[in-house]
């Protein structure tokens, strides 16, 4: 459950003139032991590295592709990824502890990372070992996994100050880029730090993509009116949400598909919620992410949801998706009757609770 961002291959233009060289460490190797060199995490290994009095190097011309390399033992008992970039890197693999990284600035930071990542480790497992546990009732089992989430954020927001270390180099490109649409990573720090990023970074693809979509976010943030757009029901009839929004003093824009295990478990809430509101003016209007038509008509009828269900089997590209920069379902968006977004993400508990302070 740590967030994937040490296995994700990154390639990126780079503009220092000198060369780069790996000075490495191999603790615990014997001379003759065999090293691979791994230039893009995923591939094949480009080179064999062959251990000597417990070292090992890498060298080349100018790097003008900076990318998350890394060594691996043959037999995998040790390696470690790294920044290749222009400079002096220092990297140690060991057989009994964590790799180390340095050198050059990135990878201070990424060694840095690795460090924070190492001091959570521990205490993520415990979370994890206490969840599983058979004695704990459903109360505390929900009270474990708000605290494995609280340390999570807490985890992220550390790394998001090791991103602000390094805005100027590689290591701050790939924190941000990675870390876009996490919880953690609120819009406006997102925005500051872009601004700071040196110009080549902002003009690159991924930074312009991002600065769309902080743009929607704004667009739909608590307090905007929804953006208005239309979906077609199992009859092909397309519908304008906002008509159907306006019939009600507050609707839930449900987000679900008959194929997000969550989403259906969590569907007989809704259910009841809906019964309990739905005289008083709540409306619901379930937004599918289906793409099997039998399939989505199925589970509305197994799940009895009697609220407007709209879907145009494209998936995660139907337009609202990218409108309100959803990443994951069951999601909802909670308005009043004029459009207004009343609140984000809520879910279980939480979207009770404030589904019936609505109708006090």
């Amino acid at each position: 459950m740590i967030p994937g961002l040490f296995v994700v291959a990154l390639v990126m233009a780079a503009c220092q003139p000198n060369g780069f060289k790996v000075k490495g460490v191999a603790e615990g190797f014997n001379d003759g032991d065999t090293l691979y060199f791994y230039d893009e995490i995923g591939k094949n290994p480009t080179d064999t590295l062959i251990v000597k009095d417990g070292k090992f190097s890498i060298e080349g011309g100018s790097v003008d592709s900076v990318r998350l390399c890394s060594v691996v033992a043959s037999d995998n008992s040790a390696g470690a990824m790294f920044f290749k970039e222009n400079g002096s890197i220092d990297v140690t693999i060991s057989k009994t502890k964590m790799p180390k990284v340095g050198g050059t600035k990135a990878n201070k930071g990424w060694q840095k990372m690795n460090e924070i990542q190492a001091e959570y480790a521990p205490k993520f497992e415990g979370l994890e070992n206490a969840l599983y546990l058979d004695d704990i009732d459903d109360a505390q089992r929900q009270k474990i996994a708000d605290d494995y989430k609280a340390l999570e954020e807490e985890m992220l927001g550390r790394f998001i100050d090791v991103a602000e270390d390094n805005i100027s180099n590689e290591l701050g490109y790939f924190i941000v880029t990675s870390m876009a649409g996490s919880t953690s990573l609120k819009t406006d720090r997102l925005k500051a730090l872009i601004e700071k990023m040196p110009t080549e970074y902002k003009q690159r693809d991924a930074v312009v993509e991002l600065l769309k979509g902080v743009e929607a976010a704004e667009n739909t943030a608590k307090g905007k009116i929804m953006p208005d757009f239309s979906l077609p029901t199992a009859d092909s009839v397309q519908v304008n949400v906002k008509e159907l929004v306006a019939q009600n003093k507050v609707t839930i824009l449900d987000f679900w598909a008959s194929w997000c295990g969550p989403c259906c478990e969590e569907m007989p809430e809704v259910v009841s919620l809906y019964e309990k509101y739905h005289d008083k003016g709540l409306g619901i209007v379930g937004i599918s992410l289906d793409h099997e038509k039998d399939k989505w008509l199925d589970a509305i009828k197994d799940l009895n949801m009697t609220w407007p269900q709209l879907c145009d089997m494209r998936t995660w590209n139907t337009p609202p998706i990218e409108m309100f920069q959803i990443r994951a379902i069951p999601y909802t968006v909670v308005v009043d009757n004029q459009g207004t977004i009343l609140e984000k993400g809520l879910r279980g508990t939480a979207l009770e609770v404030f589904i019936e302070g609505q109708f006090k």
